[in-house]
């Protein structure tokens, strides 16, 4: 910016020095110059339209400049906004890794749970699968024991009424025996 800034003034200058020059008169012959009146008058003619373009160049060159510096202004204020956003996000983004380290500390934590979950439910599913087993072989050995306490039932009810024959079978001989040995007695 400083360069284009000094541009115009070099530019001036220049001019104003090239102007100058030819003023001078220092190349031309003595008898093609003009009198001394009318170079100073036109020199000074000349001098005073430099000098307000070199003012109008430098209120000009002001202007840009602070214009340049409120636009320098504005712009640190923007990096300055974006720096602390840049900060911000860093911020955050540090705290979202801490978060997914401890997430991903629960999440194993999780899976191992859920191994010994997975192995306690197999071992479980095994342990029901046994018990099927002997509960089935508990029914099997229920069933055979009902038939064998029917067949004892049965057995029982047979020899009761045996028991029963046998018994009047007594009754009557020893009737029987009496009344035979009432009988001799008679005789």
């Amino acid at each position: 910016m400083q360069k284009k800034l000094a541009f115009p003034v070099s530019k001036s200058l220049d001019q104003f020095k090239s102007l100058y020059g030819s003023i001078s008169g220092a190349s031309k012959p003595l008898s093609s110059r003009p009198s001394v009146d009318t170079v100073s008058s036109g020199s000074f003619a000349n001098l005073k339209l430099t000098a307000e373009k070199l003012v109008k160049e430098q209120a000009s060159a002001k202007t840009d400049l602070e214009n340049a510096n409120a636009k320098l202004k504005k712009s640190q204020a923007c990096v300055r906004a974006l720096e602390e956003k840049l900060q911000n996000a860093l911020n955050e983004n540090a705290k979202l890794q801490v978060k997914q380290k401890e997430d991903e500390k629960l999440w194993k934590g999780l899976e191992s749970k859920f191994s010994s979950t997975k192995t306690l439910c197999d071992q479980l599913t095994e342990t029901l699968q046994n018990l099927a087993g002997l509960v089935q072989d508990a029914e099997k050995d229920k069933e055979t024991l009902e038939n064998k306490l029917s067949a004892s039932s049965k057995t029982l009810d047979s020899l009761s009424k045996q028991m029963d024959g046998l018994s009047l079978k007594l009754d009557s001989a020893q009737e029987a025996i009496r009344t035979r040995n009432i009988w001799l007695s008679l005789l």
